[in-house]
């Protein structure tokens, strides 16, 4: 089964960004995968202040202070499409990035 994934917001290129199909993505945009692929998430945290995090419809799953970490996830069946929403922040080179997924 197809599942539409559509990216909004942005990312950014080393710390908050989507393996799709083998392919980095932190743009805006849209693409396809099927149940049982997997999906990695990337993200980094500056500190326990400018946390990175990965959150899955309503479950912080992953929580990064201090480096880089990434989460993989397998595409569920019972779902058709799958929404990313990316945000990324540098205050004062304190960077971070911040990935909420919601499927339907």
């Amino acid at each position: 089964l197809t599942i539409v994934v559509t990216i909004t917001g942005a990312g950014a290129s080393s710390y908050c960004y989507a393996i799709i199909n083998g392919t980095k993505q932190y743009e805006a945009g849209t693409h396809e995968v099927n149940t049982g692929d997997t999906i990695a998430f990337c993200v980094y945290g500056y500190s326990k202040a400018y946390y990175g995090s990965v959150t899955i419809d309503g479950t912080e799953v992953l929580r990064v202070a201090g480096g880089t970490q990434t989460y993989d996830w397998t595409v569920p069946s019972g779902i058709s499409t799958i929404e990313i929403a990316m945000k990324h922040d540098s205050p004062s080179g304190s960077l971070n990035g911040r990935i909420t997924v919601t499927t339907a």
